[in-house]
């Protein structure tokens, strides 16, 4: 293992409303969607758990061990309740998210993000960042931060632009993207950005 305070989460509890259908039980070239990013952290020596809405969880069972599926627990909108919800089932634990959708990510672009995390111990959460665009879907958040972030949420005060917002909150090391790595940060809503991918 990289470090036995991290570990990956898989978000997979948005309701695809744009797609249609569950993104994370999309088929992939080599297996669906959510095991796609499964693979890609574990091949990093990471243990990973997948974010998922209570109702989804009967599903991804039947392709995921149960043990590793967290329904979400917290009371708040979109990513931040899977965040939180793995925050509290381990509250010792850093977490490295990625949203299923990002298909394109990659194992070096993963390790970019990993290796600052473990060069610095100066901030509580690891960003990527274009000309000031972030993406908090691909990104580290450790035990401080969550807790943080656990509280605010507690007391009710929370914006709508919930993760820019508490990442503004905390201390962020911001990580360039570069033109290289900027492909790996694209992420699939709709049916018309998978003829994109995939011309006839």
């Amino acid at each position: 293992m990289i470090n036995s305070g991290l570990a990956g989460l898989v978000l997979c509890g948005g309701y695809s409303s744009r797609m249609g259908s569950d993104k994370g039980l999309l088929l992939h070239t080599d297996g669906y969607w959510v095991q796609n990013a499964i693979d890609k952290m574990e091949a990093l020596g990471l243990p990973v758990w997948v974010s998922v809405r209570e109702e989804q969880h009967a599903i991804y069972s039947s392709i995921i061990s149960s043990d590793k599926l967290l329904a979400d627990a917290v009371s708040v909108q979109g990513p931040l309740a899977g965040l939180l919800t793995a925050h509290q089932h381990f509250p010792e634990q850093d977490w490295l998210v990625v949203a299923c959708d990002m298909i394109d990510m990659t194992q070096s672009v993963l390790k970019q993000v990993i290796d600052a995390y473990q060069c610095s111990k100066k901030y509580d959460c690891f960003v990527f960042e274009q000309e000031g665009k972030w993406e908090p879907l691909c990104a580290i958040y450790t035990k401080i931060a969550l807790e943080k972030f656990l509280g605010i949420a507690k007391q009710g005060q929370l914006p709508s632009q919930s993760m820019k917002y508490l990442i503004e909150k905390s201390h962020p090391c911001f990580i360039p993207i570069t033109s290289d790595s900027y492909p790996a940060f694209r992420n699939y809503n709709q049916p018309d950005d998978l003829k994109i991918k995939n011309p006839l």
